[in-house]
Order: structure tokens, then sequence, then C-alpha cells
């Protein structure tokens, strides 16, 4: 190893020699603290020949580890190209590193995950792109055996919410629809340099195993969608009001009834379960003949 990114004098001493100062902007906080980085590692789970999807590899603390885990593949997506010859320092000389600089939310994954073997994902997740990266991950196909993502604490708490609490919404539904959240814990500011002015956690999530097939995502998250964009209303005024729903109040109250719910409840204390529920109740409202279909906006 050319040097050790785990310390914070060396870090710097690399990043001052390419001229790069740490981008903000970029959520650029290097992970320095060594028992973060091999919690990370264990709760990946990494099995010899696997494959490992990482995001946001930064400055390669956690690169530099993933390489020498017995994964058969590791992949890492930086957008930032001014670290390209800190990384390529660190694990250029790995046959089994691929490093690409691209933006993780416009590459083609297929390219980068081919389904020879397993694959699992690792990132450190700035929170401006946290969302529409979670559902990149959540709509990889073949899924991902497991999943670990830093994000700020705050994140990490809607993303295990329980239904009634101020954090419960549609990211929630979102983790919940693809994975079940296997196990978090806190990261302090002191083990990032720069220092970030929030907690971090991590995430560790596996595919959700349902009972029976859920709708389509394009049946379901409508319904979430309309149920939490008027927090504070009944269930059957949020979707009657919904312009992109489309289902008339005769629609919305048939799929409540049909679905068992209370229509004076609100969405924030629906379970997952009763959103499934409601989904292909509000779909059969618009499609009696084909209950899974998207129907007339939804």
């Amino acid at each position: 190893m050319a040097f050790d990114p785990m310390r914070p004098s060396e870090l710097r001493r690399v990043l001052d020699a390419h001229g790069i100062r740490p981008d903000r902007r970029l959520g650029q906080h290097f992970l320095i603290d060594r028992n973060t980085r091999d919690r990370i590692l264990r709760l990946a789970g990494i099995e010899p020949g696997d494959g490992v999807l990482e995001v946001g590899p930064g400055a390669g603390a956690l690169t530099a580890a993933l390489a020498r885990s017995g994964a058969g593949a590791v992949t890492a997506v930086e957008v930032d190209r001014r670290l390209e010859p800190v990384l390529r320092e660190l694990v250029g000389g790995e046959a089994h590193v691929r490093l690409v600089f691209d933006d993780a939310l416009a590459v083609d994954w297929r390219d980068l995950c081919p389904p020879v073997r397993p694959w699992r994902f690792v990132a450190n997740v700035p929170y401006q792109i946290t969302a529409p990266l979670l559902v990149r991950v959540f709509g990889h196909r073949p899924p991902f055996r497991r999943m670990v993502v830093m994000v700020q604490k705050e994140v990490a708490d809607r993303l295990r919410a329980r239904p009634g609490t101020p954090d419960y919404g549609a990211l929630t539904l979102l983790a919940a629809f693809y994975a079940r959240v296997r196990e978090t814990f806190s990261v302090s500011p002191s083990c990032f340099w720069p220092r970030p002015a929030v907690t971090s956690a991590v995430v560790a999530m596996e595919p959700a195993d349902h009972a029976e097939p859920p709708p389509p995502p394009e049946v379901f998250f409508p319904v979430v969608r309309a149920a939490f964009g008027r927090r504070r209303k009944t269930l059957r005024n949020a979707l009657v009001e919904d312009p992109h729903l489309g289902l008339d109040r005769e629609q919305v109250e048939a799929a409540l009834a049909a679905a068992g719910l209370d229509p004076n409840r609100r969405g924030e204390t629906l379970s997952l379960d009763e959103f499934v529920r409601l989904a292909r109740a509000a779909a059969a409202a618009v499609s009696p003949a084909a209950p899974d279909a998207p129907g007339r906006g939804v």
C-alpha cells in the first residue's frame, strides 16, 4: 500500500500533493476510523468470490480494505475525477479492483455488476443523493445480496421508523418494500476528516422476503406518495385530492373498504402490509378486470 488513508496526516499529504481540497458540496468527509471501517466490512459479510459495488470511495479507506476482503471483484464508482491518482496509487495494482470515474446515478450498473457472481453494495452516501441512489439500489436486478450504506443519522432513523412516528414516511416505505433493515450503528463526526457537522449512521439491509409478491412499484408508490403528500389529512381526503392518482371519491371509498381500512385514518399510521392492501384495492377500483394493472394514474 502506497499510503494509509486512515491516517489523517498521510491522507492530507497525499491530497495536498495532488492539489485536492475536500469538496463539501460533494459531501467529501473521508473516513479515518478503523473500527468503523471494520464494522462496515463485517456487516457486508463478504464471502470468497463475491462482487462488491462501492459508491463514493473517496480517498479509498474502505476500497483498500475491500480489496483485501476476499471479494472476487470490487468496482468502485467515484464522481470526483480529481481523486483518480489517489485511488490508483492506493489500489491501482489490484487486478480485481475496477475504478470507474462517473456519476453513480447515471452509469449503467448492469455493466458494472455482471450476474456471474453474487454482489454486495457498500456506500458512503451524500445526503443530497440518498433517495435517488437508494431507488437505484433497491431496483437493481438481480438484487444485491446485502446493502451497507452510511448516511446521515436522521436518514437512518427514517429508514427504520415505525408507523405513527415522526420519522415514518415515504422513504421508510421505499426501504420496507424492497428490503429489511438488519442492523444500524451511529458514527461520530470525529471518525471523519474533515469533520462533518452531523452524526452519521451505518445501515445494513437485505432483500425483503415477502410472504406473497407485492404489487408492482408503479401501483404501490403513487398510493404511498398520495398518503404522505398530505400527512394531516385523512386517507380518504388525501387520496381523493391527489391529482396524480386519478381516483374519484367513490373509487377511493371502495378501495379503502376493500382493503379493510378506516377512511378517517392518516397515511402515517399504516403499516407496509396495509399499504400493500390499499395499493391492490386502488388498482382494482380503477381496473376491476386487472387488479394488478397500474390503471389510470395509479
